[in-house]
């Protein structure tokens, strides 16, 4: 039976700074660009939410193995849509 001396030098010794291998641990994944976030609540038509899932999984599927995040998706999707506002005021102001 080890005794408590025992446990407090193993348990030392495994905090000690002198070890000449420590443990690697895995690679993490690459850091992704850091952006401020907020949440907000959008009131939206829930057919439109549906038509949006599927078109994100649809792009994550074709830029597989490239990883895309949903919000990331939505961000672009909103970028496009304000490089085309004279666009979607026309569509927009005829029915």
């Amino acid at each position: 039976m080890a005794t408590n001396e025992d446990r407090l030098r193993k348990l030392s010794e495994r905090f000690s700074k002198s070890d000449p291998a420590p443990e690697q641990k895995p690679a993490a994944a690459p850091a992704k660009k850091e952006i401020a976030r907020r949440r907000h609540s959008l009131y939206l038509d829930n057919a439109l939410v549906g038509l949006c899932d599927q078109a994100y999984k649809q792009a994550a599927h074709e830029l597989y193995p490239v990883e895309i995040s949903k919000s990331d998706f939505l961000e672009a999707c909103l970028k496009f849509a304000l490089q085309h506002q004279d666009e979607i005021k026309q569509s927009l102001t005829q029915g």
